[in-house]
């Protein structure tokens, strides 16, 4: 029998992970424009080059560091629907 209890907590999961990864996306996004606004400072002589250098490699750090959450999400709720195609898998090899 399907254990449909799991499934449903299952889903909830990928549900909760998939608004963190909007919500990730959404601030990473905002970083991006945020370098894109950067570098138009620096080509219009607003900002130093020591301070385009720090503000630009600080900015792409948290860039990288929001890339890697959203990954790990995104590996996780793979690995969630995997073990939902298994559940039903195993139904379905049990009825044969």
């Amino acid at each position: 029998m399907i254990n449909l209890e799991k499934i449903r907590k299952i889903i909830r999961k990928i549900y909760e992970n998939s608004t963190d990864i909007e919500v990730l996306q959404e601030e990473l996004e905002d970083m991006l424009t945020a370098i894109d606004n950067l570098n138009l400072k620096y080509k219009s002589g607003k900002i130093s080059k020591e301070d385009y250098n720090f503000s630009n490699k600080k900015f792409k750090k948290e860039s990288l560091s929001l890339i890697n959450k959203i990954n790990k999400l995104v590996d996780l709720n793979l690995n969630l629907i995997k073990t939902i195609s298994n559940e039903f898998l195993s139904q379905k090899e049990m009825t044969k």
